[in-house]
């Protein structure tokens, strides 16, 4: 997606800054075992961009505690990046979804919702072929991706997050 004019495209901090963030944040709890979890820091600034962008994100991990743990800490994120509580979450947030309510999965607003890995598909179907602007966070393989792996993935990393 193109970038409107006048704005800035998000940038990865240099190295020593997020080592100095990793370390402080060791003692926020979840975001910290969030960031621990994930493979580069840039995959933090992709769940940073697609809060801010207001898309809908799915948090998948093999144990339910994980995704609740790890969808709050992806709701909790603006807040932080943003350096204060101006910031937040204000769609809807749902640590973990329950299995008779994944039909909320297909929802078209902005959502941050935890999944287990074994509802996974059973969400696909109430999501269907409608799946831009759900970005799916896997908690156990330490990625975050464009579910659809079309263009939004080239806005989450080439257009507007830069590692």
């Amino acid at each position: 997606l193109p970038m409107a004019p006048g704005c800035r495209a998000l940038r990865a901090p240099p190295r020593e800054r997020m080592e100095r963030w990793r370390g402080r944040l060791g003692r926020c709890g979840m975001i910290g075992r969030l960031f621990r979890r994930l493979r580069a820091p840039a995959d933090a600034l992709r769940c940073v961009g697609a809060v801010l962008t207001e898309r809908r994100v799915l948090v998948v991990a093999k144990r339910p505690a994980d995704a609740a743990e790890c969808a709050t800490a992806v709701a909790a994120l603006p807040e932080l990046y943003g350096a204060g509580p101006a910031l937040f979450w204000p769609h809807v947030f749902v640590p973990l979804l329950p299995e008779p309510m994944l039909a909320y999965a297909g929802s078209p607003s902005p959502y941050v919702a935890g999944v287990p890995r074994d509802a996974l598909d059973d969400v696909w179907e109430f999501v269907g072929s409608d799946a831009t602007g759900v970005v799916l966070v896997d908690v156990d393989e330490g990625t975050v991706r464009a579910a659809n792996g079309g263009e939004e993935a080239s806005f989450l990393v080439a257009g507007g997050v830069s590692a």
